[in-house]
């Protein structure tokens, strides 16, 4: 089914980027994608260029997105980690109800439970089953954590301390790790061939938990220098330091906290590792190791940052 346009939302958010690495795959694969926007600024300019169709509108107006949907039939949701996702949430699966949209993808997180302390995780169950209400046909993905935000928890500055400074206990716990690319790689292969998918739960994760301190050890591997993982810093201010990334919001604040809390006081594992990107792409999920020696000098360039300053 690739005859109707597939609409992204988020395909310019900054958490994690699944909507902006589906975007980009949809096009390489020759799909009609519109992403929409909130304004033609510089990161909608940059999707056009690609030759992806854009469209003004606001996820919390139905009207600007029964317009956006107009000759639309497949849609992929994300939304960052602020306040306003239910509300947009409930929006956008009515106005896909309303324009008649044949599929829902949205993007998720594992931890997702109507009993958790993370407003966030709450608020994403209720919008699964909004979701089947509409009956739009949802695909429910629910990813791990991005290898991508781990200059968010650790610390963009983390390689330069030589330390992944996180009140997350002992970090041994076990985690489901994943890249936003696989993330965005699964919902792909969804929305080209929805109906194996529609009104499931799928969970979407790398090839190996691994626990912080594991992590730090395949960074060290990469770099060939030690970093170590330690969680002597107060949840206050780790907290602070989360709260100065720019893509922080008080929502995000919040979730991240219940996440350490779960992980460091609660001995808590998320997730398992599942096939799920194998059996949908025919393709393995990128490891971590890989992802990092990829983009190590992402992170190294932070580091120098924080040099540079420390002597300024």
């Amino acid at each position: 089914m690739t005859e109707g346009r597939i609409l992204v939302t988020g395909a310019t958010g900054r958490h994690g980027g699944v909507g902006g690495f589906a975007a980009r795959q949809l096009k390489a694969r020759g799909a009609p994608v519109r992403a929409l926007v909130h304004s033609r600024d510089d990161r909608a300019e940059a999707l056009e260029r690609l030759g992806i169709e854009t469209a003004v509108g606001d996820m919390q107006n139905i009207a600007s997105l029964r317009a956006a949907m107009a000759g639309v039939d497949r849609v992929l949701f994300c939304y960052p980690i602020k306040d306003g996702f239910f509300e947009a949430a409930a929006a956008t699966s009515l106005a896909a109800k309303q324009e008649g949209v044949r599929a829902f993808a949205e993007i998720s997180l594992i931890p997702a439970e109507p009993d958790s302390p993370s407003i966030e995780a709450r608020e994403h169950w209720l919008a699964s089953h909004i979701l089947s209400w509409a009956g739009v046909n949802p695909i429910h993905i629910l990813g791990g954590f991005f290898y991508q935000n781990l200059g968010v928890l650790a610390g963009e500055d983390f390689i330069a301390r030589s330390e992944m400074l996180m009140p997350f206990g002992d970090g041994e716990n076990p985690l489901a790790w994943v890249s936003a690319e696989d993330v965005a790689r699964f919902a792909v292969a969804t929305l080209l061939n929805p109906e194996p998918y529609v009104n499931n739960i799928h969970y979407v994760t790398g090839p190996e938990l691994l626990s912080l301190r594991q992590i730090a050890a395949q960074i060290s591997e990469v770099l060939g220098r030690q970093i170590n993982y330690s969680a002597k810093i107060s949840m206050k201010d780790w907290i602070a330091r989360v709260a100065s990334h720019p893509i922080a919001t008080p929502r995000m604040l919040q979730h991240v906290g219940v996440l350490a809390v779960g992980v460091g006081q609660k001995k808590a594992s998320f997730g398992r590792v599942t096939d799920a990107v194998l059996k949908a792409t025919g393709q393995q999920p990128e490891t971590f190791r890989s992802f990092f020696r990829a983009n190590s000098k992402e992170f190294v360039t932070h580091a120098k940052a924080e040099k540079e300053l420390a002597r300024g």
